[in-house]
Formats: structure tokens, sequence, C-alpha cells
């Protein structure tokens, strides 16, 4: 049956079930379907009245293997809410069954499938190897009973389903064939590592005191092997590619024939991206390596339901069938050696043209996390300024490093600060590959995340920064980057990454180049100046310090306890005093298109005293245009408070939502020191009073017409103004 025609029954099911039973959950659904599919098996019929008649009725008349298809699609569309488990999609169990049937084609053999919780890895194989022995293993009673019942509910009677703790089990059977999707990232307990030390030092071989149930499955696993016996199992990406499980692989090595490792498409899980392998291993006759190549495949930019898919699969399986029978024309494989030494993306950069220029490798030119820059977190003095991920912009600028104070003033420190970074070197993030954009350091005595590679270059830092910027570079580092969940360049790979090479006087006008790009400072950078240039200009004129505007609700002080003025030259005025109108914008999601065409300013496009330029266009009613004027002052008051700014664009536009509209009265103050003093932190400490913090911030219009603000004489106004356009 087509996968599709399997979807529209599970489908039609799942309606057929929450319409009729709206107070099940997904596995009291699935128990009792299997209940009535029991019923049917015995030959008991099942009367209308049945709580679920109609869902049965849709797969009663199917054949068992397309029962058990329909009832596994329903539990992997449910299985965030069945016991918490991951289903694997459907068309890797079927690959890793092709895969397998290639290595054990006789039809009398032993099958283990470990960690097997609803034995969905089983399906195929059940029904094809009717006449070998099949045993179902799990250390967890629901799911034992639940696969029985399952297995017999669907005509499958060829599977033994027995409660065993596999990493514990001291049974001595041995099996053709092992195939698993162990738990991931779950640790071995203390108390059971002896386990694994002993299977592993019988081998002269080590282990580590911190132990991963899926390395502890590996090391099992093989002990539980026939000679010739074959491995097929879903992993982390981490177990082949990192250098922290080097040791496992060096293992694998000396036990195993490896055969093959597939990257698998990232969403072959209901709901999760998680980075994970097929692995395909044979146990060895003897001490003698029977292969010196490993096939290779990635899946890892596919989309496991696309047709694409199916497609590349099909590709994979003939080039696995050509490496089994050895044939010299097999494409995408790389050696043991490789695999051992973690240079298995040797294989994914051939897949990138080289470049007509020069090119060296990154340790050719830096010295990476060397060690005169690493740091004892312990040793950390005073305050410093803390660099994350989040601290940089899109141009790889550093425009939100958090200012850490001393002693005792390092609530939220981030955990892992390894090095310390000075003027001119560059920052190489290790994650986030896909948004790849190194950072050139300005100032000397940054503290650096261990999300960031510290490079100390023997070159310009700028001409560097344009070389890791190019698509070549890129594109190794994204095809280098592995990982569970997220992906991460090891610093290993990131030595072996090449770098264009120019000639001197090339590399001497990108430098310039870059430069000039980054001392054009970026709408956040702006943001940040002019948040602290108002605060600078109303301190100084009010008297008043950021100490002076405390959190606590309970101290909060009145704005005259706060502020300095000189009586008669400055007023408190409520916002409402100050302006002839307060307007909300539209909601674009509600609006019917019309024939007029305008320009959207949305709270993504308001700065501190700036706007963005390139604004969305929306076609509305022209009667239902809410027109933004030249002088207004916008502000964000949904999904927080500010910034604001002035409006100065002779474009037509409007605004959404999530921005208030304020017409300013300029008799009483100007556009402009109002939009000043709705972004300071004075207006900040006044806007808590009222914030309404739900599953978005905001302030409601009535509240914020309540809002006191200082308003001097205009003369004052027009300094202070001045005073901030003045530049530095």
């Amino acid at each position: 049956m087509e996968e599709k025609v399997i979807k529209e029954i599970t489908k039609k099911m799942k309606r057929h079930i929450y319409d009729e039973r709206p107070d099940l959950s997904s596995d009291e659904a699935v128990s009792e379907l299997l209940d009535g599919l029991t019923l049917l098996n015995d030959g008991k019929g099942v009367p209308p009245e049945y709580g679920l008649y109609e869902p049965l009725k849709e797969i009663a008349l199917l054949s068992p293997k397309e029962k058990l298809r329909v009832i596994r699609e329903f539990m992997r569309e449910e299985s965030n809410q069945i016991f918490g488990y991951l289903f694997l999609h459907y068309k890797i169990r079927k690959l890793i069954f092709e895969m397998a049937l290639e290595l054990v084609p006789d039809d009398n053999v032993d099958i283990l499938n470990p960690f097997s919780v609803f034995g969905s890895m089983l399906d195929d194989f059940a029904f094809h190897y009717h006449n070998s022995h099949i045993v179902s293993e799990d250390e967890h009673c629901k799911f034992v009973n639940f696969q029985e019942n399952l297995f017999k509910a669907c005509g499958v009677n060829n599977v033994e389903v027995r409660n065993v703790d596999f990493l514990k089990s001291e049974d001595s059977r041995v099996y053709d064939l092992i195939i698993s999707q162990p738990p991931i990232g779950e640790k071995v307990a203390s108390e059971d590592i002896y386990l694994f030390e002993k299977i592993v030092n019988q081998k002269s071989h080590k282990v580590k005191r911190r132990v991963l149930k899926e390395q502890a499955f590996l090391i099992k696993s093989i002990d539980k092997l026939k000679k010739g016996g074959v491995l097929a199992a879903v992993l982390p990406s981490n177990i082949m590619f990192s250098s922290a499980n080097k040791e496992i692989r060096e293992y694998l090595i000396a036990e195993m024939n490896i055969l093959a490792v597939i990257e698998n498409p990232k969403n072959i899980y209901k709901n999760i991206n998680l980075n994970s392998v097929i692995l395909i291993m044979q146990k060895r006759v003897d001490s003698v390596s029977e292969s010196d190549d490993i096939l290779i495949s990635s899946f890892k930019d596919i989309n496991v339901d696309s047709d694409k898919f199916d497609l590349e699969k099909e590709k994979l399986l003939d080039q696995w069938k050509r490496y089994l029978n050895k044939t010299s024309d097999v494409k995408n494989v790389v050696s043991i050696s490789s695999f051992q030494n973690n240079n298995i993306a040797d294989y994914y950069l051939q897949k990138i043209e080289e470049p007509d220029y020069k090119v060296k490798k990154v340790d050719e030119l830096c010295q990476i996390n060397p060690k005169h820059k690493r740091i004892d977190r312990e040793d950390l003095e005073g305050s410093f300024k803390e660099i994350q991920i989040s601290s940089v912009d899109d141009k790889g600028r550093i425009i939100k490093p958090r200012i850490v104070g001393p002693e005792g003033d390092r609530k939220g420190l981030f955990r892992k600060l390894n090095y310390m970074a000075d003027k001119s070197d560059v920052l190489v993030p290790l994650i986030q590959v896909k948004k790849f954009v190194p950072v050139v350091v300005d100032e000397d005595g940054l503290i650096i995340s261990s999300n960031y590679a510290v490079l100390d270059s023997k070159v310009s830092a700028y001409y560097l920064y344009w070389a890791l910027s190019q698509e070549y570079v890129k594109k190794q580092i994204q095809l280098m980057a592995r990982g569970s969940v997220i992906d991460r360049i090891t610093l290993a790979d990131l030595r072996e990454v090449k770098i264009p090479w120019l000639e001197e006087k090339d590399r001497l006008k990108k430098e310039e180049e870059i430069k000039d790009m980054l001392e054009v400072k970026s709408f956040e950078e702006l943001d940040l100046l002019n948040k602290a240039k108002i605060n600078a200009i109303f301190e100084d004129t009010f008297d008043y310090s950021a100490d002076d505007l405390g959190v606590d609700e309970l101290l909060r002080k009145d704005l005259e306890d706060i502020v300095s003025y000189q009586s008669g030259k400055v007023e408190v005025l409520s916002l409402k005093d100050v302006g002839d109108y307060v307007g909300l914008g539209l909601n674009k999601y509600r609006i019917k298109e019309g024939t007029k065409e305008i320009a959207l300013i949305q709270s993504r496009d308001l700065g501190v005293m700036q706007y963005k330029n390139d604004l969305e266009s929306i076609k509305i009613d022209e009667a239902k245009i809410k027109e933004v004027m030249v002088g207004d002052v916008l502000m964000k008051r949904k999904g927080g408070v500010g910034p604001a700014s002035v409006f100065k664009n002779e474009q037509l536009s409007t605004f959404d939502d999530s921005i208030v509209r304020l017409v300013a009265d300029e008799k009483i103050v100007k556009p402009a020191y109002l939009a000043m003093y709705l972004n300071s932190n004075l207006a900040d400490y006044l806007f808590k009073k009222y914030l309404v913090e739900k599953s978005t911030t905001y302030i409601k219009v009535s509240d914020l017409k309540k809002v006191e603000i200082l308003v001097p004489d205009i003369d004052i106004q027009e300094e202070l103004v001045a005073e901030f356009e003045g530049g530095d």
C-alpha cells in the first residue's frame, strides 16, 4: 500500500477516534483499538456500540502488515503524547531493513531488537523472516505488554517479547542480527559501568568513567553478536563525528568491519529535530579487517517526506549493493583511518569545488584558542564584558556584551567562559553554523563563551574576517558541523578549514573594504548608542543616576523623589496632557485587501530615534488608512514597551497594532524631545508601573496616557534635542 494511502487512512481513523471518544488520551485510544482488533483476530465480532467501532471498520479489512503500518503511523503522529517516546519515521525503518536484508538474506536466523519500546523497528523483519527466532527486549513492563498486544492484534506471532534490561542482561545467547534505536543522551548508572569495563578490558581497551547508553549499547551489542553477525542501529551523529567518541570508534574498528554510516534527515521524528546516523557493522570472523573503506551517505538536508528522499534512497541502495559486491565504481566511500581519526568530513568536502585562487588552512595563519588566552573563571576580578552568540549582530559586530560586575554580581554568568580575547583577535562561532559570521574584536579583555573559538591571527584581522566570510569557507564549515541536537564544528575540523589567500595587494584591498563596512554602525548598534546618549543627557539634566531607578516594586519612588529640576522651568504632565491624539494601528491579518498600496510600519521597524526605511507594503481600502504624518511619534507598546521615534518620511505610511501613534502638541512639547523622553531609562522606570505581563508584555493605552512626562520650557527641550543630534 502506498505511503499516501496509509496517511489518508490514518487521518480518517484519527478523526473518528477523537469525534467518537474525545475523552481518550492517545495511548488509551491505541489500547482500545488493539483490544478491538484482538477480538476480530480471535473470530469474535465487534458490536456497533463498541467505543471505536468506526476506526476499527477502517482497518479491519487491511492485511496484517497494513494494520500494523496504520497503527504505527497513528502512534507516530501522536508520539509526543504516547509515553513520551519518539517514533522513527517508517522510511528510515524500511531503509534499515532493506540494507540489512542484503547482509542477512537467510530466513533461519536469530534477530534481537533491544531497547525496543513498541518494537516498531521489527515490523518488516517480522513479516519477512517467518522462520527466524526474533526477540524484542525492553526493560519497561508497560512497553512489553503493549508490544505483545500490538503484535497479537496485527497477526504477528513470530516475535518473542521479553522484559529485559539489555545492558545488564547476562543471557549468553548470541545473534545473527541486532537492530536498535538505543536511548540518546542517558547515562549508565555509575554502579553499572563496571559491566562495560569488563567487556572492554577483556580486549585491552579502556572505557571512560562516564558512559552514555548509546556507547554502552555498542559495546554490549558487539559482545552479543555471533562472528559475522550484523549490527544496524540509529545513533546520535556525535558517535561518528566527535573527537570525544574517538575511543569508541577505535573499539569498533578493532572488533568490527564498519560498512556504512548514513546521516539521516533531521525530520525523522515528529516535532523534533535530532542529528542522527544509521550505522551498519559486521562482526569480524577473525582479527583481520575485511574492508578498508566505509560507505558514506547523507540525507541531512533532505526532507524525509519528499520525493527527493525516495530518489536518493534508491541511489544509496544501488551503491550499497555495489559496495557489498566489491565493484570498482562505488562512490561515496572514506577510509577506515578517516573514520578513526575523525576526518570523516573529508567525504563531504569532496563535494565542494576548489576555488581558482590559492588557499591556506586556518591553523597556518592563526593560533586557535592559544594557551596564553585561556582563563580560569575563579580568577576573574572586577567588571568585564562577557560575549555570547547573542552579543553579536548579523555583520559580526559586538553590540550586546553582557556587563558582569565585581564580587558577587555575577548572576547568570555563562557557565563556560574559557578564553579572553583582545583587540585584533577574531572570533569564530562553533554553533549556529548556517548563520556563520566571524567577529573582529575591537577592544582588549573580552571574556568569551565556549561557543566561540578565539583566533590569535598572524595576519590582519580584517582580511581574516573577509576570508572566513566567503561562501567557499562557509560551505566547508557547514558540512563539517555535526551534533545530536545542535550542529557544532570541532576545533580539530576548524584547523583544517581552507580559506582564500590572495596576493598581498588584493589582501590589503579586502582589509580596507571590511574596515569601512564595520565602521558603518548597524541599526542595532545605533539603538544602543542612542539609548546611552539619551540616558546620559537626561541623567545630567535632571540630576539622577541609573542607580536611583530601583527594580523593587515595594520601594518604587515617585518621580519627584528621583529627579531634581528648577521649579518654573519644568512641569510634570501626564502623556494625555501633551498631545492631541493617541491612536492604535491596524492588525494586518484582519484587514481585507483593498486597492490602495501603503507602507506598513511594524514594531520590528522601530528603533531608538530611528526607523527602517525598507518597509513592507500592503493594499487596503483607502477609507481604512490610519496615516502617519511627518512629526508623529511612534512607539512600540506590545511585546515590550519602546523604542520610540519621530516619523520623518514623506512616504504614505500606516502602522500596525503593536505600535501607538502620538501626536504632540508642539506648543507644549517638541516631538523629538517627547521621543527622547520615551526612550530614556526614566520612562522605562515609569512604564513598569503599568506593564501587563502575560503571554506577551504590553501596556494599555489608557495606562500609557497616565505616564508622567517631565516637560521643560521649549527652549530647554530644543537644547536637549540639539545636544542629542550634535554628533558623538
